[in-house]
């Protein structure tokens, strides 16, 4: 006796703005500089007059942990963990909780504006800022240890281990391979703002006029184009091949091919300040008059079909250049990577062969996995799995 196995398959459907949603609540309509998240659930931002904002929901609503106004405004937010986290601003401020943010102890390490600040481990963390400075500490932000590094403002830093660490600024990009005691660097176009390595060896920074540079030897060179006439704020690597970087006006820009290419998407009217993911799934974006935006590429909704249905024969399963569908009849076929985004479709006038490259609307080669088919027509939704080996 044959059996048709009932599964409910997690499909997308388009959020607002593409993959971005705004949350239930926010909390503030002060301009939010800088995000970042311990996990999933648990993310602060912070901003102008000292604001910082809290979220214990994945960023779906946000509520106030300080509220000035204050003196000083806030350019960068760390935390290494749920309960303990920094946060650097003008004229030297640093913030410092082991409670989650429910309470924030601050002191002046510096005259001058910090603007960014990494934590490698619970004890060793570095920051950068205008006067050209770079501050280090061993033993968990109780001392700092200050070095001019260079003449020019300073705008982010990152370390990947104790030894191994980048910063850039006012059109140039630093290398450390000892902690941060001697700097090599390298002279580029424009102020570069922001950088992000997801391992030792690939790395991108952005900055004003679109200037996107790229490494791939772990900063003994780079290359520098322009990607769009806005300026660009913040950037955030996934792994090798996916990125996300933001900028003013609202404008997004997003590749999964290492930057060989960026499309855009424009996610309201106000400057984007700052872009964090955790991983490919799990992103957000803060910037002016308060925005905050969450990474959602799917919401979901049940849709029942049959797994290994009688009728459609796809072939073959595992495959590698191309896979063929042979339909029961003409309908529609989409296909959703592993997350339910949907990377192609086919339409009923494509026939009852249909066959797959292993590419995307766009065109371009996916990343092997597992991918989801769904075959509808007006009385019937069929699902099944295919496998893209790499």
């Amino acid at each position: 006796m044959s059996k048709n196995w009932v599964i409910v398959l997690l499909l997308a459907v388009t959020p607002l703005y593409g993959g971005w949603e705004p949350p239930d609540s926010t909390c503030t309509s002060r301009n939010l500089n800088a995000a970042c998240f311990a996990d999933e659930d648990r993310g602060w931002a912070v901003g102008e007059l000292g604001t910082i904002c809290n979220s214990l929901n994945g960023g779906s609503t946000w509520h106030i942990q300080q509220e000035g106004p204050y003196t000083y405004d806030l350019y960068d937010v760390a935390f290494i963990d749920s309960q303990t986290g920094w946060a650097v601003g003008s004229s030297g401020w640093l913030l410092h909780t082991t409670d989650g943010g429910q309470n924030w102890q601050g002191s002046q390490i510096t005259i001058y504006d910090l603007h960014a600040i990494h934590y490698v481990d619970a004890d060793f963390g570095v920051a950068v800022g205008i006067g050209g400075s770079f501050f280090r500490t061993t033993d968990g932000g109780s001392s700092w240890s200050d070095t001019l590094i260079h003449s020019v403002p300073l705008y982010d830093v990152y370390f990947q281990n104790r030894n191994l660490g980048w910063c850039t600024g006012a059109s140039i990009i630093g290398r450390t391979t000892n902690g941060g005691r001697n700097w090599d660097f390298s002279s580029v176009v424009g102020d570069l703002y922001a950088l992000s390595f997801p391992d030792s060896l690939h790395g991108w920074a952005c900055g004003e006029a679109g200037m996107l540079c790229r490494t791939t030897d772990g900063g003994d060179s780079w290359v520098c184009t322009s990607i769009t006439a806005y300026s660009l704020s913040a950037i955030s690597f996934c792994n090798s091949l996916i990125g996300w970087t933001v900028g003013s006006n609202g404008n997004v820009f997003h590749t999964t091919d290492g930057g060989a290419n960026w499309p855009s998407e424009n996610v309201g009217l106000y400057d984007l300040n700052d872009v964090f993911f955790l991983h490919q799934s799990s992103g957000w974006v803060c910037g002016d008059e308060g925005t905050i935006l969450i990474y959602a590429p799917t919401r979901v909704e049940e849709i029942p079909g049959t797994l290994c249905p009688r009728g459609i024969r796809n072939f073959p399963n595992p495959f590698r250049n191309r896979t063929v569908f042979s339909l029961p009849q003409r309908g529609d076929l989409r296909i959703f990577d592993a997350s339910g985004r949907e990377v192609r479709s086919f339409r009923p006038s494509d026939g009852l062969t249909i066959v797959w490259d292993g590419r995307d609307l766009a065109g371009r080669p996916l990343p092997g996995g597992l991918y989801f088919y769904r075959f509808r027509t007006s009385n019937n939704t069929i699902v099944g799995t295919s496998v893209l080996l790499p």
